[in-house]
């Protein structure tokens, strides 16, 4: 999954963040924002269980989770993972939402990281 619990019903909001997993390192996500889509699939339509289903998906594939906080809406790719998040898969997160904010619309699943980034 991505580290964070959400309400079991509409509208699902974030209630929490696990510390060092990939919801919570990419530093963009809060408890309170609503969730609107998941990969595109609009949450309003979607039962917890179809939530649940595509949150946690295959480890080691992006997710693309819209939010609302408020009036603004929040696009932020994550990178599914079993734990906490290596320094290798925070590195791929961000270049993943770097390349996401430049345009770069290329499928995300063909995304491999390069290895550990310097310290």
């Amino acid at each position: 999954g991505i580290g964070m619990n959400i309400t079991r019903e509409s509208p699902f909001t974030i209630q929490h963040l696990h510390e060092g997993r990939s919801a919570h390192r990419s530093g963009l996500l809060r408890a309170g924002d609503v969730i609107q889509a998941i990969d595109d699939h609009p949450v309003p339509e979607l039962t917890i269980e179809d939530i649940t289903k595509l949150i946690l998906g295959e480890v080691g594939t992006a997710l693309l989770l819209q939010v609302r906080r408020g009036h603004a809406a929040i696009r932020v790719w994550l990178i599914r993972s079993p734990g906490k998040l290596s320094p290798a898969q925070v590195h791929q997160q961000r270049e993943l939402q770097r390349r996401r904010e430049a345009g770069d619309d290329s499928d995300p699943r063909s995304f491999a990281p390069r290895g550990d980034p310097a310290p």
